[in-house]
């Protein structure tokens, strides 16, 4: 007589056929649920990014005017080379007050002075979908080396244009005479001194800052780049809505050394921009370069559809 094995009542054959159908079961939940966490961290992107817009606003309602997306002095009358960005002035409206106080701004964010603050994590800087953003920044040449505090949220500093420029004043002079290379377009570059009353393409139309993942060894929130272009703080604090024909804008994360120069996420298929008006809304990679550079001005007159 043969006699058929079993295990608390299920035969061998029975106990295989509920482990292949808990497999399946787990295999099709899988995606589910991965699908939901994404959602929950894109939400939470979202939110962070309502927040520093609402501070935006705050600081506005105070002072009648932004913050300079980088303040830079001019070396021909200065030694101070680089300071602080755009996000350190609305950190009193972030509840981060106490890191804020810390700072002595009479000299420059980057220093050693202040790299007990420059090095932390902000999570409120940061979008919880980027693996590197928890990791922080890590520079290797000096003076600059060492680990510092990263942000996934660039402001908008114009619709095209790089110039490598030796000082701030002939960054200034560029913009002026820059023809389609719009470097000072934009809510925020070295000094820029702009009011929502400026933004003549209307505060919906407008973008003011936007989601770009950290790239090593860029995305400081504690410092306004290392070398000396327009617009200032490139790659660390403000990035231009396209940059030259073929470079920049958003595209998916490249794995190289161009992905400090474009916006992209860690999000499936998008990325996330802040407008003027304090209203988040998610781009696909599939957005016409035409429609992110005429977003990206606040006073160049295009019609956006």
């Amino acid at each position: 007589m043969t006699r058929k094995h079993s295990i608390r009542g299920f035969t061998l054959i029975e106990l295989m056929v509920v482990i292949a159908i808990t497999g399946i079961l787990i295999a099709l939940l899988l995606p589910a649920v991965q699908k939901v966490r994404e959602s929950a961290r894109t939400a939470q992107c979202r939110n962070n990014m309502r927040q520093i817009a609402i501070a935006l606003h705050n600081y506005h309602d105070r002072f009648n005017i932004l913050p300079p997306g980088s303040q830079v002095a001019d070396l021909r009358t200065s030694t101070v080379t680089k300071s602080f960005g755009w996000l350190i002035p609305v950190m009193p409206d972030l509840e981060l007050r106490t890191i804020y106080d810390q700072f002595d701004f009479s000299i420059d964010c980057q220093s050693d002075a202040h790299r007990h603050l420059t090095q932390k994590r902000i999570p409120v800087f940061e979008c919880v979908s980027d693996p590197n953003a928890s990791s922080r920044v890590t520079w290797n040449e000096t003076p600059y080396s060492g680990v510092w505090g990263a942000t996934n949220y660039l402001g908008v500093s114009g619709n095209n244009g790089m110039q490598f420029t030796a000082y701030q004043g002939e960054c200034d002079d560029f913009a002026k005479t820059d023809g389609d290379f719009k470097t000072h377009a934009g809510m925020f570059f070295g000094n820029s001194a702009i009011r929502f009353a400026d933004v003549s393409d209307g505060t919906s139309q407008t973008l003011c800052f936007g989601e770009r993942g950290v790239v090593q060894q860029w995305g400081k929130w504690g410092g306004p780049g290392i070398v000396f272009r327009c617009p200032l703080g490139l790659s660390d604090v403000v990035l231009p809505g396209v940059l030259g024909a073929d470079n920049g804008g958003l595209r998916p994360v490249q794995n190289s050394v161009s992905d400090r120069l474009h916006w992209f996420s860690y999000h499936s298929d998008s990325a996330n921009f802040a407008f003027v008006d304090g209203s988040v809304r998610a781009f696909a990679y599939s957005l016409d370069r035409t429609v992110l550079r005429d977003m990206s001005t606040r006073q160049g007159g295009e019609v956006i559809e």
